[in-house]
């Protein structure tokens, strides 16, 4: 027989009052939980999500503390929007060119974006395949043993091997026409002599004159372009410990295949004879100096004989075509010519004003005595 307990009105509020008690506490103790552990938090959080039932429009409510529900609907990633793709390796690369950023940057970034999104922006195995795309052009580089004549040392050189098939990959990596304008430099700071490619931009805006050699000059005067940013240069040639020296003008009749200054046709840039230097030659062009090499050699490459093909000897190191004149592709060294420049003005100027002696002096810059009288170097 089943007894009957009759509560009483009071004892009712007593244990409705418990009931409510125990479930804020309850429910305070779920929210420090969540507190504690935000993953553990998000984890039941879906849980709870996925099992609801949501309404024909895709909507879940959820109960809240102030007693309204909550509306939630489910919707596509803002990410997903944007990247129905991932980023491909040659994406990346590409982004890199525009933007100049370092590999090891660019490694970073790939890592930042797949990191920072629910979804892969950066396709799987990046990082080896980036890795991959820097040793494409190890094919083209070699390492070549010199000897320095400074002081007969043997020095380690890695350069490129064909100056003309990498000139072509450079042009193409960055979706450039066989017309842009390369610009080949040397540097020797940091320990580390480097040659290296640059893009010269032009502007277009400019009327170039009629003239070819007029219009090259325009085009490369300082006006009309600019060279693009040092991140985006391609070395060509680098060498630790080898000391820069141009040895004035000799290195540009050593890039172009042509004997010392000391022989009959000593000037790179014009076939002028040194017996007849109050003249003007003839403008050299590297399908000239071309055509002299493959006479002398087919002569017996006699150096004794040189005069007769214009003292060219060697093959010009820079692959330029065969009507590019000399004079476009290597501008006359400014030191040499302002020696000679400051060197006369100097002199007339003491002959109407012995007092401009004094100012050198005075300066501490002597003038040296040999070569009837000039300024060393930059003190000119």
């Amino acid at each position: 027989m089943q007894k009957s307990i009759v509560l009483s009105a009071c004892q009712l509020l007593v244990v409705g009052f418990l009931t409510t008690a125990l479930s804020g506490t309850r429910h305070e103790n779920l929210r420090r939980m969540a507190a504690s552990d935000p993953i553990g938090a998000e984890q039941v959080a879906a849980t709870v999500l996925a099992s609801k039932s949501a309404s024909p429009h895709g909507t879940i409510r959820l109960s809240q503390p102030c007693g309204k529900l909550l509306p939630l609907r489910k919707g596509p990633s803002s990410a997903q929007q944007l990247f129905k793709e991932p980023l491909t390796t040659q994406n990346m690369v590409q982004i890199q060119q525009n933007i100049g950023l370092s590999n090891n940057g660019m490694r970073k970034l790939g890592s930042a974006l797949n990191q920072i999104s629910p979804i892969r922006l950066v396709e799987p195995s990046f990082q080896q395949k980036f890795a991959q795309a820097g040793q494409k052009l190890c094919d083209h580089f070699t390492v070549s043993s010199i000897t320095l004549a400074e002081n007969n040392q043997i020095s380690q050189v890695l350069h490129c091997q064909n100056l003309s098939s990498l000139s072509d990959v450079f042009l193409a990596s960055r979706k450039m026409t066989d017309s842009a304008i390369l610009k080949l430099g040397i540097d020797g700071g940091g320990s580390f002599l480097k040659v290296s490619f640059t893009h010269i931009i032009v502007d277009e805006d400019e009327t170039p004159p009629h003239s070819p050699l007029q219009k090259t000059i325009k085009l490369m005067s300082p006006q009309t372009t600019k060279s693009t940013s040092v991140k985006q240069q391609l070395l060509v040639a680098i060498a630790q410990n080898t000391p820069e020296n141009y040895h004035n003008l000799k290195l540009a009749n050593i890039l172009c295949g042509i004997q010392s200054h000391s022989s009959k046709y000593l000037c790179c840039w014009c076939d002028v004879s040194s017996l007849n230097l109050q003249n003007c030659g003839s403008p050299r062009t590297f399908g000239e100096i071309r055509r002299q090499h493959f006479e002398f050699i087919n002569a017996g490459g006699d150096t004794r004989k040189s005069k007769e093909f214009k003292n060219v000897i060697h093959v010009p190191l820079v692959d330029f075509p065969d009507h590019k004149l000399v004079l476009e592709a290597i501008p006359p060294m400014e030191l040499n010519l302002l020696l000679g420049v400051v060197k006369h003005l100097y002199k007339n100027l003491c002959k109407i004003w012995p007092g401009a002696e004094e100012w050198p002096a005075s300066l501490h810059i002597p003038i040296q005595p040999y070569h009837g009288g000039h300024f060393n170097g930059m003190t000119a």
